[in-house]
């Protein structure tokens, strides 16, 4: 029990404390939108930090017709502090015939050629920014990590694009948004001109090509993009150089020629991890083209024949009959004779389910190229004129079929004249015109459609080995 004098003492510390906490001694409140109340004797709190100005990214952005460019909005506030507030901020714009701006997220699609002014705001505090809508520019990608020529370049789900091989076991994975490269691992083994496919479930199956002694490859492998692992996916019956592949709609894969000498094709089965044969071409084929049809059948044009296997020093010549692959009963059919015969060309499907033929060589001696382009007409089975390109391109250039439906041309010529140059192809008229040249000129390079809709090029001979990457709307 307390004594009275303990009691008072008692009483009078309750008091003081309690006084003490009516007065702001214990700790300040929070301060809204800016860094945290302060402590003290004061009572008071820190003055919150205020959004002092909002700035775009990139600046004086340009964009093309059909092509998709993400702004980003980046906050600086009355403490030094920034942030990016490009999903906070309402974006607009001033032409949405020429360029439509998404008002959460500030992507951009260019519409048509011409200006618009875009603009970010955030409650009272607006800022824009000239974007130029253009056509037929060449722009500057970050450099690869490790040079690749001969190689292979997939865009993968989520967008990025895969790129390996070329005299190299590195692979590399491009981010289109950030325009960054990040190491994807080394293949389990040296690949020049290998084959590429994108699986049903995302990875990439690898095949053939030549190894680092120059040898032609029978082995495959598979890339993971969620560990950016490889594994081994077992081998094909026979090595293949330049392997040429069609992922059917049931997910196979079709491999058909560019094995010596062996006419022998055979089907990858990711599902189950194996291989299997799928019938023999009516003759041995190299440096050819095999796509898909609308039907799910396979169209295989051109390539050279390798010679007759029988005589010594026989000479090669360009295939002119195509044939045709049925999934279904694994077998082979000739198809219609092409209106000329080449090789190291492109096939690529257009709008419409017909098949583009474009470029190549009308021999293997010569540096000749085929300026002539012809359509396969899968309906009536024809050949039909697609139109005289500007330049021969005879070994390999790059076709990629835009948002559009025209199809870009890159290099594939004789020397850096030629290696420099792009042209494109207009489905509606079924002509040519030449399009900006690129930065440098390219052989043995890659290019792929990004999901912006720009094309992406990457290395190739360029003066040497190239890392370098372009850019095209």
């Amino acid at each position: 029990m307390l004594s009275p004098i303990q009691f008072f003492r008692c009483m009078s510390v309750l008091v003081l404390c309690t006084l003490l906490a009516s007065c702001g001694g214990g700790d300040g409140g929070d301060g809204a939108g800016g860094s945290g109340g302060g402590t003290g004797g004061g009572g008071g709190s820190a003055a919150a930090a205020v959004l002092v100005s909002i700035s775009i990214a990139p600046v004086l952005p340009a964009t093309g017709v059909g092509i998709d460019t993400q702004l980003v909005a980046t906050a600086t506030y009355s403490d030094a502090t920034t942030a990016d507030v490009t999903a906070q901020v309402q974006w607009s714009s001033s032409a949405p015939n020429v360029a439509r701006v998404n008002a959460a997220s500030g992507l951009v699609t260019g519409v048509a050629l011409g200006r618009s002014t875009v603009t970010a705001r955030s409650g009272t505090l607006t800022t824009s920014t000239d974007l130029m809508v253009t056509a037929d520019r060449w722009t500057p990608g970050a450099t690869m990590l490790y040079p690749h020529v001969n190689h292979m370049a997939i865009v993968l789900r989520d967008g990025r694009v895969l790129v390996a091989g070329g005299g190299t076991a590195d692979a590399e994975l491009y981010d289109p948004v950030k325009d960054r490269w990040s190491p994807a691992g080394r293949m389990t083994t040296v690949r020049t001109l290998p084959s590429a496919s994108l699986l049903g479930d995302g990875k990439v199956l690898v095949t053939g090509g030549f190894g680092a002694a120059g040898q032609h490859l029978a082995s495959s492998e598979i890339f993971d993009p969620t560990t950016a692992t490889w594994s081994a996916a077992g081998a094909m019956s026979t090595a293949r150089f330049r392997p040429v592949d069609v992922t059917l709609p049931d997910g196979k894969v079709l491999f058909a020629g560019g094995a010596v000498p062996s006419p022998l094709a055979e089907l990858f089965d990711p599902v189950l991890g194996s291989w299997s044969a799928a019938g023999s071409l009516t003759r041995f084929r190299y440096a050819h083209s095999a796509t898909l049809l609308p039907d799910g059948r396979v169209l295989v044009v051109g390539g050279l024949d390798g010679g007759d296997p029988t005589i010594p020093r026989s000479p090669s010549v360009p295939a002119g009959r195509s044939e045709i692959f049925d999934p279904v009963t694994l077998t082979w059919s000739l198809g219609p004779t092409s209106l000329t015969p080449r090789f190291a060309h492109r096939a690529i499907a257009v709008a419409g389910g017909g098949i583009l033929v474009l470029g190549g060589g009308v021999g293997a001696n010569t540096t000749a190229g085929v300026t002539m382009a012809e359509l396969f007409d899968p309906v009536s089975s024809t050949w039909l004129p697609a139109g005289t390109m500007t330049r021969g391109r005879y070994a390999l250039p790059t076709a990629t079929r835009m948002r559009d439906g025209r199809v870009i041309v890159t290099a594939g010529g004789f020397d850096a004249a030629d290696n420099i140059t792009a042209e494109a192809w207009d489905p509606a008229t079924r002509s040519w015109r030449p399009l900006a040249n690129m930065s440098v000129a390219r052989d043995g390079h890659a290019a792929v459609l990004l999901t912006n809709g720009k094309l992406l090029v990457t290395g190739g001979f360029g003066g040497g080995v190239d890392r370098s990457v372009e850019l095209y709307w």
